[in-house]
């Protein structure tokens, strides 16, 4: 399931409730126009996202 988040109208919720894009557009966002990466892996506390962001 972690493999799929990040893909647009990915939803774990039931019943429709929510769209399944937030995690997309955060991607895409921080991806095409800061240039960075949004990522995520489980951990014994759940799951820890990380966004990189390059300064100059």
């Amino acid at each position: 399931m972690i493999d799929k988040i990040f893909e647009p109208y990915f939803s774990t919720k039931e019943n429709l409730i929510g769209t399944g894009l937030g995690l997309y557009m955060s991607k895409m966002l921080i991806e095409k126009n800061m240039k960075g990466s949004l990522t995520v892996q489980n951990t014994e506390k759940g799951a820890a996202f990380t966004i990189e962001i390059t300064t100059n």
